[in-house]
């Protein structure tokens, strides 16, 4: 009964860093498409990695809820000047349900009336 319950450990271990792999793969590519997309001022590539009900806190500090917001946002900021992102990740990680990407991310906007 011990080798068991050491095997059914050891598959859900294994199941569980696969996941978590898939998890941060996954993450990475949204990271990608999302900087891809803006870089190349492909708006609606860039909302369609929104959910809905998706909230985006600026670089202000101010709170935009729904797509339709964040739409609103984002084409200012394509329409004001060439805007490019890049980003360092330090930290992918993934819990149940929730993931996050954390490091630099640097966004240059130049004004293009000048």
């Amino acid at each position: 009964m011990k080798t068991l319950r050491l095997v059914l450990a050891t598959i859900v271990l294994l199941f569980a860093s696969y996941s978590v792999a898939d998890c941060k793969s996954e993450i990475g590519n949204v990271r990608t498409a999302w900087m891809d997309s803006w870089n190349a001022k492909h708006l609606d590539a860039v909302i369609d990695l929104y959910a809905d009900d998706a909230m985006l806190l600026t670089g202000t500090g101010e709170r935009l809820e729904g797509k339709g917001k964040i739409r609103e946002y984002f084409q200012q900021l394509m329409q004001s000047g060439t805007a490019t992102e890049s980003a360092d990740t330090v930290r992918t990680d993934c819990a149940g349900t929730m993931g996050y990407d954390s490091g630099n991310y640097k966004q240059q906007i130049a004004d293009t009336a000048y």
